[in-house]
């Protein structure tokens, strides 16, 4: 499925003047409905309700993403709405809740948090110093020296160098992000 298939004209409004979690959410129903997609138009808007009552959808920066899954949705679709003027309805309860959890982190979890945070800022290293070895064997002329495969040619010793550095990176970012993740939970 493409996300083209997923969005239409109809199901996007920009710079409306709404101000309440009721309107938003009523407009936001609506939008999705011109799919044809939305049996009851109650019933979906009431699983939005229950899915904000489990936890807030608000994810940042002025942003919510309302969403529910319930049988009254036929497939799935998109809706977007953009607001004239910011309604933060559901930011500072999903922001509380987020941090109350945060700190009864088993330390299992804690762990895993912390070692995951530096994998993830080290994996662009790992995944572009690869690809820069790669293109290094890749434009490399065997023939030139065997043993010094990869280092032939200017432009491929270019990128080996450089994906040998990426690579050299990864280890002191893992442990720099892991350390941070530590000191700031």
């Amino acid at each position: 499925m493409r996300i083209t298939e997923l969005f239409t004209a109809q199901s996007i409004a920009l710079d409306e003047a709404l101000q309440t979690q009721e309107q938003i959410l009523s407009r936001l129903v609506e939008l999705q409905a011109t799919h044809g997609n939305i049996t009851d138009k109650e019933a979906y808007k009431k699983a939005l309700y229950a899915r904000e009552a489990e936890g807030s959808t608000y994810v940042d920066n002025g942003i919510t993403v309302p969403h529910a899954k319930t049988d009254v949705v036929t497939r799935p679709s998109l809706a977007a709405l953009r607001l004239s003027t910011p309604v933060q309805y559901n930011a500072e309860g999903g922001a509380a809740a987020e941090d109350d959890s945060s700190t009864k982190d088993s330390f299992g979890r804690s762990l895993y948090k912390n070692l995951m945070n530096g994998v993830s800022h080290m994996l662009p290293f790992v995944v572009g110093g690869g690809i820069m070895i790669a293109l290094a064997f890749l434009l490399d002329d065997y023939s030139i020296n065997p043993a010094n495969f990869g280092m032939n040619t200017p432009i491929a010793a270019f990128f080996k160098t450089v994906g040998g550095a990426a690579f050299g990176y990864m280890l002191p970012i893992l442990a720099g992000f892991i350390a941070m993740s530590m000191a700031w939970p």
